[in-house]
Order: C-alpha cells, then structure tokens, then sequence
C-alpha cells in the first residue's frame, strides 16, 4: 500500500511522500506501489499446505477478488472476501496479507503489522508481507528504521527480480528519509544497467534519483522508461522534471504539454467523485479549517478544478500538481502598489483522485491540500503549518 503525491503547487513530494506518505513512495498518477497480491499460481499457494487442486484454485480465485475490490477501492468487499477466507484458512500467508492490507487501507496500521508478522512467520521465504510491513513503518508510522531493516531481509529472501527490486527501491526511499543520501545512492546504485522487467522500476528509480539531484542518472532512467513505452506519462512527466532542474523551461513546457493530454484521455478512477461533490468536499475542507485562517481568507475563493488547464501549463505550471495558490501572499499585500490582484486558491479534481485509494483518501487530499495552499496565501513555512497543528 502506498501513499502518494504530496500536497503542493507540484503535487510531487521528493523522497519524504506525501502527507507524511502512503508508504511506497511514489509521486502523483504513478504505479509504483508494492501492494501486494494474490499468489500467481497454485504452486504458490501449495506452499501453504493447501493440497486439493480444486480447493487451490477456488482460494487463488477468491483471493484475486480481494485484491481486485482493493485496486477498485472497494475496501468493505475485499474486508469480506478477507474475513471469509480467514474462517477457512487462519494460517494460510496469502491470506493473511491480503487481510493486512485491507487493514491499512482501513487505518489499522498495528492490526495490518500484526498480520504481516504472522504471515511472515507461516512462511519466513515469503517476501510480500516483509514488503507490506516494511511500507507501513516507513510512510505510515514514522519508524523507517524498522522498515530499512525488512526491506533488508526482504532483500536477503527475493528470488524473483521484482521483489528484490521493490525492496531495494523501498530501501532507499527509507534511506532518504533518515537522511543518508549517500546510503540511498549507494543502494539506488545496485540497480542493474539493463531494461528491467517492468517500466515502473525505471520511473521510480528516475524520481529517487531526482530527489538527490543526480539528474543526469535520474534522466537516463526516465529515457528507458520512455523508450519501453513512448506513451508512459509518468516517464514524460519525469523528464519534464529533468529538464525543469536544469533550467530548459521550453522542453520542460513540451515534456508538461504531453502530460496533460495523456492524463485528460485516461479513464477516472472508480472512486472519481461528480463535480458537485467534489465541489462540496472541497466547501467542506474550508470550513474545517481554524476560524482565524477562514477569517482571513473569506475573500479568497477556492476553485474546485478539473485539472490545470492548456494557459496554466504554457506557463511553466507542472500539469500534475493537486492545488495552486494564484496572487499575492497575504503578509506581502500592503506592500504591493500598481492594480489589485485577485487571490485564488486552486483544487485539482483529476489529480488529487489520481493519488487516492478511495473516497475517503480523496476527502484527506483534499484538506491537506488545501491547507499547504493556505500557507502559501499566508507565506507560512511548513514549521509554521506544523505549529498550528496544519502540517
């Protein structure tokens, strides 16, 4: 499970993932995340010591419809599917993950860790729930030390390519974290210099490497990805970044032109709200805020927005970025002469959904996103936003 994209003009977040993250650190519409899965075959469930034929292929089948209703949102059908299976089966790993992982979503990260543990110790070779534990502690509880450690043992036990590559890109999100930026270039560096198996890996390396400023590395990832699949828009977009460090503002434009076609062609998610509703949610979000700030900014309309439009990303704005703040900060009014300028914070529908795992994700969005917005209308830092209780 991975929480995504930050909050911000950008809707990117460096290393240290949005909202103090959904684990996997992965930025805005990318597919990065390791959320675990069903098993892929029935050998895989065997392991289990699940024998009957029959009886391995109903569960396999079940359990694909759990994770299905997790990559649909639907959390409350996954949960059931969950809790069947556990009355039958109670030690059986695969279960056991797919249970923690509706946990997670549920924000019952101990019960998610408890049953992570469990099926780890049903199967110490199983990589997923080391993973899944190893997610949760670094972008949901803070304790990145705990997570480096499973990301290292997950590391010792992958036997397929994949899992050792999510283990050592979650390595080094982690290292990041803790501030051991040599550490993470070391273990980003591990990465062979080959197409991996799937393109996802060349985009989140390619942003891991961004948010250490190796951007050449981190464009050489990007241009793999790209050269996989022409269409990716996440590659697009990361070098759109790229070229946004090194100054080249009319590639950067060309590279954010491409995101926004690709993104406005792609089908919404399943949790994708009606603009009514999401218009409310984000009336909402206002109103949730502390007296004083809504005081203040009674006169700043709040623009609950498709997506960046064509103007906006002519200008340089990054076309994935979840909110906007348009005009002249708060504490520097008074001393602005020339015309009036008209104050506007801006909601991105389509990218804020983009990120989410659901409907109630997409209302957290929503008020963090508003809330780094704010402080920009205010010129707040964020140690301000965290004094005030609104980091």
């Amino acid at each position: 499970m991975a929480k995504k994209g930050g909050a911000g003009d950008s809707g990117g977040n460096g290393a240290a993932s949005a909202k103090g993250g959904k684990p996997g650190g992965s930025r805005p519409g990318e597919d990065t995340s390791n959320q675990g899965g069903p098993p892929s075959t029935l050998e895989d469930l065997e392991l289990s010591g699940i024998a009957d034929d029959a009886e391995l292929e109903a569960v396999s089948q079940e359990l694909e419809r759990g994770w299905q209703h997790i990559e649909n949102g639907e959390i409350a059908a996954a949960r059931a599917i969950a809790d069947r299976l556990m009355g039958q089966y109670p030690e059986t790993p695969e279960v056991l993950v797919l249970l923690g992982m509706v946990e997670s979503l549920e924000g019952k990260p101990e019960q998610a860790l408890l049953h992570y543990e469990q099926a780890s110790d049903g199967d110490p070779e199983y990589v997923e729930p080391l993973l899944c534990a190893a997610e949760l502690y670094i972008w949901e509880l803070g304790e990145d030390e705990k997570g480096l450690e499973l990301c290292r043992r997950a590391k010792e036990v992958a036997e397929e390519e994949d899992e050792y590559l999510d283990a050592l890109l979650l390595q080094a999100e982690a290292e990041i974290n803790l501030g051991r930026e040599r550490a993470a270039l070391t273990t980003l560096r591990e990465i062979p210099e080959v197409d991996l198996p799937e393109t996802r890996y060349h985009v989140r390396a390619g942003r891991l490497l961004l948010d250490l400023q190796r951007i050449d590395e981190a464009e050489r990832q990007f241009k793999r990805a790209h050269e996989k699949e022409p269409e990716n828009v996440d590659a697009l977009h990361g070098l759109g970044l790229c070229a946004e460090h090194r100054g080249q503002r009319p590639r950067m434009i060309e590279y954010f032109q491409k995101v926004r076609t690709i993104d406005l062609k792609e089908e919404r998610p399943p949790w994708a709200l009606s603009e009514d509703a999401f218009r409310k949610l984000c009336a909402t979000a206002l109103d949730e805020l502390p007296e004083d700030l809504r005081r203040r900014m009674k006169n700043v309309p709040i623009v609950a927005s498709d997506y960046p439009s064509q103007d906006m990303v002519k200008d340089g704005s990054d076309p994935r970025m979840l909110g906007f703040f348009s005009g002249v900060p708060f504490g520097e009014q008074g001393q602005m002469g020339g015309a009036p300028h008209l104050e506007a914070i801006f909601l991105f529908q389509r990218n804020i959904e983009r990120i989410a795992y659901g409907p109630e994700d997409v209302e957290q969005e929503v008020r963090v996103t508003l809330v780094h917005e704010a402080g920009h209308f205010f010129g707040l830092s964020e140690d301000q936003l965290e004094a005030m209780g609104l980091g």
